[in-house]
């Protein structure tokens, strides 16, 4: 909090704002709205650059902090492509995303686990879809660590450019907590593994 106060790009929320919006411009293509490799990476420590993506996500979770979310949300709306400042700021910042619309995570009933992450059903508070599966993916501990968010903003943007496809699974919800990101998508009766063997 000492240097906090010490820094003058605190003490103006309108300059506080543009940077974070201008760094995140930065993060993107603008031509595809994916990650840029230049910023990003799965191995930034390793590649020697700063890994951008966790302190940009612990700087926007901090709590004094969240004040600026709504007037930065203004300006990424602005950024083109359409939808991928949006994309990036929603597995950025945890109070963009509410968990609890999707039932209590002790009654999530295990689906499928993988190498990026654990597959659950639950029930959500809505009348349609009254239930849905999220993945559940945990976030780096360290920043040292691989970037998972760089995978995460990839799946959730072919989601999304993909939607109208009949063969790709509706995308309902994505976002972040203190301890994971979430993507939240239809729930289907049977895993493609089985709809193979059928």
């Amino acid at each position: 909090m000492r240097e906090r106060l010490s820094r003058p790009i605190y003490l103006d929320e309108e300059l506080h704002v543009l940077m974070l919006s201008l760094m995140m411009c930065l993060l993107l293509k603008p031509e595809r709205g994916t990650l840029d490799e230049l910023y990003c990476s799965q191995f930034p420590i390793d590649n020697e650059n700063q890994n951008v993506l966790y302190l940009l996500h612990f700087h926007l979770s901090h709590m004094k902090n969240q004040s600026y979310v709504p007037t930065l949300m203004k300006k990424i709306e602005q950024v083109s492509p359409p939808l991928a400042g949006l994309r990036l700021l929603k597995l950025l910042c945890p109070s963009l995303f509410d968990l609890s619309l999707y039932g209590k995570q002790q009654d999530w009933k295990k689906l499928a686990a993988g190498a990026y992450g654990v597959v659950y059903e639950c029930k959500t508070q809505f009348a349609e879809p009254q239930y849905v599966a999220i993945k559940q993916m945990q976030l780096p501990k360290s920043i040292y660590d691989r970037s998972v968010l760089h995978d995460i903003f990839t799946e959730i943007t072919c989601l999304e450019e993909f939607r109208l496809e009949p063969s790709v699974t509706d995308l309902f919800d994505y976002g972040v907590d203190g301890t994971n990101y979430y993507i939240v998508m239809k729930r289907y009766s049977g895993s493609l593994r089985e709809w193979r063997l059928k």
